[in-house]
């Protein structure tokens, strides 16, 4: 099983975790830009998502198209 937090609570539920030795739940990214650093405002990169012990992103998720459009391109870089 896995949890999606937004972004913003993702040190938080890092450092639960951490402290609990939690191993049943993992956590994830709910998106990613796809460059590994620059200037992005608001972007969280790959590295980022990983440094806080992350294991997954939800990518192409159907908000994201409806929303943002983003495009299998995107998805895929």
């Amino acid at each position: 099983m896995a949890v999606f937090p937004p972004s913003l609570f993702l040190p938080i539920i890092a450092t639960e975790m951490q402290k609990t030795g939690e191993t049943v739940v993992s956590f994830g990214a709910q998106d990613l830009h796809f460059e590994s650093s620059g200037a992005f405002t608001g972007a969280i990169s790959a590295p980022m998502i990983k440094s806080l012990g992350c294991q997954y992103v939800l990518c192409g998720h159907s908000e994201r198209r409806v929303v943002f459009g983003d495009t299998d391109d995107d998805v895929n870089k």
